[in-house]
């Protein structure tokens, strides 16, 4: 058996249905996108079956691979030994010359979650639209491509995230984005 399947969650009651989350990092999770998906599935079986003997098989795997994603190549971003990540995600947060970051790492508490993401991209889009629409910058053709998004209150992301109390509170609120 593997030790790279140390870590499960179990979001079923949130979920309706039987559900088992597993994750992999580091040097485990680059070894394990090599592996067919049958191979990821035994292994982990394999880890799950010493703690429940009787545990069925699943009907269904989904299998992630991140470092694989040409638009991830990776992993979301996390605190590190060493660096402030308080401090970095507020510097990420700043324009360098015409160049605008988005992206759950600028996200403040609600980094290494989907709607921090999604937020800070929106963040994002009122700074360009800001710059493109200034008095100094080139004006846009008279049919520009619009694309209309319900605003997202930024100021929401001042508020602490899913992970100041674990992701087991995070999954146990009630909100149907998280259903």
């Amino acid at each position: 058996t593997s030790g790279r399947w140390t870590t499960f969650l179990n979001p079923s009651a949130q979920k309706g249905k039987p559900t088992l989350v597993g994750w992999v990092a580091g040097k485990d999770a680059m070894r394990m996108e090599d592996q067919t998906d049958d191979e990821v599935k035994a292994e982990m079986m394999s880890n799950l079956k010493l703690m429940f003997p009787n545990i069925p098989e699943p009907d269904r795997v989904v299998i992630t691979r991140w470092g694989k994603e040409p638009n991830i190549l990776g992993t979301y971003s996390h605190h590190t030994v060493g660096r402030n990540f308080w401090d970095d995600s507020s510097a990420l947060r700043n324009p360098v010359g015409r160049i605008i970051f988005a992206g759950e790492a600028t996200a403040g508490y609600w980094e290494a979650t989907t709607v921090g993401a999604w937020a800070t991209g929106q963040r994002a889009a009122r700074e360009m639209k800001q710059y493109l629409t200034a008095d100094n910058v080139v004006k846009r053709s008279s049919s520009p491509e619009t694309v209309v998004v319900e605003e997202f209150d930024e100021s929401d992301l001042s508020q602490p995230g899913p992970h100041s109390n674990g992701i087991q509170g995070y999954l146990s609120q009630d909100d149907p984005i998280r259903k």
